[in-house]
């Protein structure tokens, strides 16, 4: 199938396209195939056809385990519909979001008020059976070791497997620009933490690891070198957003606080390469996490 593609000898990224323009390439499940299998992250509903044929593409009957990373929509919402299809297999969670996925409606909710019409897109959370569900801080199989690393969510777990890191949005969003270059972006949406995004960071850039795979999109093979970037980031677009919070009630503050964004962030440069749709996209996403950040600062003003 065209949207798999072979990372390494046992493991492939399937891309799974959603109804919504810029996101043919953005949500996806990385699916390892060896002595035993397993998935990090499955996506949405609306796209669980398209993981399921790209199963089947691979020859694959059996899941050992599923992996979720955190359980935002994009990321475990067709969890449930896909435990239909593999009802002996364990997800791993964080266990804060095993309340979530057994009764989803407080999730739909909070996805929808957030998201809006990409929620819809995504499609509703089917609740998973709370017997296949697993907390993650106690799971050790196959060699898999699951770390947490709360920031861009607080039930959010990135998982270590020989010498390959699965970390979802811990460093924010990557996408591969060809040769050593790549773009990235913050992912801090309401409600957004700081320091603890900075000791994740830190955290698993600690953890001796050859190679990184990311929520979104692809795998590094200079992970330190993304860590490092995304912590940069993140101070950077601190500085630029909150110098800016005093025009925050003016109706064009996210229009011109992106554009400085876009002006200011050298990992910003070169994204006019991926296209409109792609751009409109993450003009979309940088919003929520301009937000993310003026909710921040506003809860630090109001401590001190």
């Amino acid at each position: 199938m065209e949207n798999i593609t072979r990372l390494t000898d046992e493991l492939y990224i399937a891309a799974l396209k959603q109804n919504l323009q810029g996101f043919d390439k953005f949500v996806n499940s990385l699916i390892y195939k060896g002595e035993k299998t397993f998935l990090v992250d499955v996506g949405t509903l609306n796209s669980m056809p398209i993981l399921l044929k790209s199963l089947e593409a691979l020859d694959i009957t059996k899941i050992d385990y599923i992996l979720i990373t955190h359980i935002h929509i994009d990321h475990a919402g067709g969890v449930g519909e896909l435990v239909k299809h593999f009802p002996d297999t364990p997800v791993i969670v964080h266990k804060s979001g095993i309340k979530h996925l057994i009764e989803p409606e407080k999730l739909w909710q909070g996805s929808l008020k957030t998201l809006g019409h990409m929620a819809e897109a995504y499609g509703e959370i089917v609740a998973v059976p709370e017997k296949n569900l697993i907390d993650a801080a106690g799971f050790s199989e196959f060699g898999i070791t699951p770390f947490m690393t709360p920031g861009h969510a607080p039930h959010h777990v990135s998982y270590l497997h020989r010498d390959i890191m699965y970390a979802g949005e811990v460093a924010g969003v990557y996408f591969d620009k060809g040769g050593d270059d790549f773009y990235l972006r913050v992912a801090t949406p309401p409600r957004f933490f700081m320091d603890t995004s900075i000791d994740s960071i830190d955290k698993v850039k600690d953890i001796d690891q050859k190679k990184a795979c990311f929520g979104h999109f692809g795998m590094s093979t200079n992970p330190g070198k993304v860590y490092d970037r995304a912590k940069e980031q993140i101070y950077l677009w601190a500085e630029i957003i909150e110098g800016e919070l005093d025009r925050q009630d003016e109706p064009d503050f996210i229009k011109n606080t992106t554009d400085l964004l876009f002006a200011k962030d050298p990992m910003m440069s070169g994204i006019e390469k991926f296209g409109e749709d792609f751009i409109a996209r993450e003009r979309g996403f940088i919003k929520n996490s301009i937000l993310g950040f003026t909710g921040y600062f506003r809860e630090t003003r109001e401590k001190n």
